[in-house]
């Protein structure tokens, strides 16, 4: 008896590198989760191909027999698509001309013409990878018997944009939020709060804030009438306003910019830029006086904001 054919599980010696996940408690919470999520993930990739043959129907009904085109590129229609043409290719380094007849062919590697095909089409769209080409093909393609001519239908590209919506940012997202759901519920379990009470539980959580939170320092009254009245000044909902407003117009001054703009717009913009930083200046400074240099860089966003 041979026994030749029992060399091929020598390839499971590829899994010994996971004993290291035995080992490590985060690297079990991690595999722990992804294998307790695969009954909750196998639901979700139901829903997934439910919406995938939805979107497929949708786009046989649009696209069937549409994306095709002649093996000449001289020729758009199919009425036309016929006889022969001459095309050049190198062959040994030669520069030779090829007699074809033409046919009348589909677009390689996207097809609407039956379920199967446009699932497997909109499944390389749900990647993103290369789904705008996908998009503008479709998008080009006339009535069948018609070549390809530049934005036909332009009302397609909404299609694709609900597609890539729900599919993308929506339900195969699913499958990650599973995952977390599942990684969640092993890490508590490690960490014994599974077993607490709902009481106990926010217990927990509040002495966990508890540890977290940091104390507000508060700015004591000045001693000068001078930043005191500063400090009312700075502090005021109007000025807040004020400052929110100049930031909005700032940004869309910013963004009037374009390519080959006239100059009185790019004078316009630099004067306003100017003005707009003479302003934040002016509140920086007016701060920084009213709640003293060692305050107001306190705060992460006033430095940020110098």
């Amino acid at each position: 008896v041979n026994f030749g054919w029992l060399k091929a599980f020598r390839a499971l010696r590829a899994l010994r590198p996971l004993r290291v996940v035995s080992r490590n408690d985060g690297m079990r919470a991690v595999v722990g989760s992804i294998l307790r999520a695969i009954p909750a993930i196998l639901d979700v990739l139901v829903v997934s191909i439910l919406f995938l043959v939805i979107f497929a129907i949708i786009g046989v009904q649009f696209l069937k027999g549409r994306l095709y085109r002649c093996s000449d590129p001289s020729v758009f229609d199919q009425p036309e698509c016929v006889g022969e043409f001459n095309r050049t290719e190198w062959v040994g380094g030669v520069e030779e001309v090829v007699t074809e007849s033409r046919r009348w062919e589909q677009i390689p590697g996207l097809s609407f013409d039956n379920t199967a095909s446009a699932m497997l089409a909109l499944f390389e769209v749900a990647t993103l990878d290369g789904w705008p080409d996908l998009m503008f093909l479709c998008v080009d393609a006339q009535e069948p018997g018609k070549g390809a001519k530049y934005n036909a239908n332009p009302l397609l590209s909404l299609f694709f944009v609900c597609f890539i919506f729900v599919m993308t940012f929506f339900v195969l997202n699913l499958f990650v939020g599973t995952v977390i759901d599942k990684f969640s519920d092993i890490k508590d379990e490690m960490s014994g709060t599974s077993f607490l009470s709902p009481k106990q539980l926010q217990w927990v959580q509040t002495q966990k804030t508890l540890l977290k939170t940091k104390p507000l320092v508060l700015l004591d009254i000045p001693e000068s009438r001078w930043r005191y009245i500063l400090m009312q000044f700075v502090t005021t909902s109007e000025f807040e306003v004020t400052v929110m407003t100049a930031i909005i117009l700032n940004a869309a001054t910013i963004a009037m910019h374009w390519w080959r703009q006239p100059e009185d717009v790019t004078e316009f913009t630099d004067m306003a830029n100017i003005l707009f930083m003479a302003l934040f200046c002016i509140e920086a400074v007016l701060k920084i006086f009213a709640f003293k240099p060692s305050f107001y860089f306190r705060d992460l966003w006033n430095r940020f904001d110098f």
